[in-house]
């Protein structure tokens, strides 16, 4: 008991010993892994455009009282019909062809936001979100899976949290800044160059 003591506790100072070394290295990598990553970023920095949509949607005249529970009952449904989705694409092609459909979507999501004056409109819009915010979460999840180290899941998923976080808590803020200074189609258009960057980056990656 005490030698197996012993070594979880070496075990344990050794993954944090070398922690930041191991995240230098991915972040420096070529890596699959890293691409994914890079992605994510400009996913998440997009992402500050989702909570301002229901706002778009709510200056548009015809909308109706209970607009808001029903485009909150397509999201639900969508997450959980897309969930399932996701987790074949992922068994089958892997985390990439998630990705790429999640900045596909984002990048519609933000395109239709800025010309959006049908509340029709608004139901494909979060059918869009859903797809876009899920692929960045499940295709961060089958990512860290598939390409971490034997028995460095629980590491992998840390580096990943390091690096999105700070991009979702820049993001968060600067949008309540902007749409406090200027028009809010103006958060919805660097959203789309987020994600259009996203998606070149992605290209580009593919390419090599």
């Amino acid at each position: 008991m005490k030698e197996e003591k012993e070594k979880n506790t070496n075990k344990k100072q050794f993954l944090i010993k070398d922690f930041f070394i191991l995240f230098r290295k991915v972040i420096k990598s070529k890596s699959e892994f890293n691409s994914i990553l890079i992605s994510r970023i400009f996913m998440a920095i997009a992402e500050m455009s989702v909570p301002f949509y229901i706002i778009k949607i709510s200056s548009i005249d015809s909308v109706s009282d209970g607009y808001v529970g029903t485009t909150t009952t397509i999201l639900l449904v969508s997450n959980f019909i897309f969930s399932k989705v996701y987790g074949d694409i992922g068994d089958k092609y892997g985390p990439k062809v998630i990705i790429k459909i999640g900045l596909i979507a984002g990048f519609l999501c933000s395109l239709i936001a800025i010309f959006m004056n049908n509340v029709l409109l608004g139901y494909m819009l979060y059918i869009l979100v859903s797809l876009s915010t899920l692929a960045n979460n499940i295709g961060n999840n089958i990512s860290v899976i598939i390409y971490s180290k034997k028995g460095l899941v629980p590491i992998y998923t840390a580096i990943s949290g390091l690096v999105i976080a700070p991009a979702y808590l820049i993001s968060s803020f600067l949008g309540g800044v902007i749409v406090s200074k200027f028009d809010l189609n103006i958060i919805f258009i660097l959203s789309l160059i987020s994600y259009g960057l996203g998606i070149l980056i992605n290209y580009k990656n593919e390419i090599k």
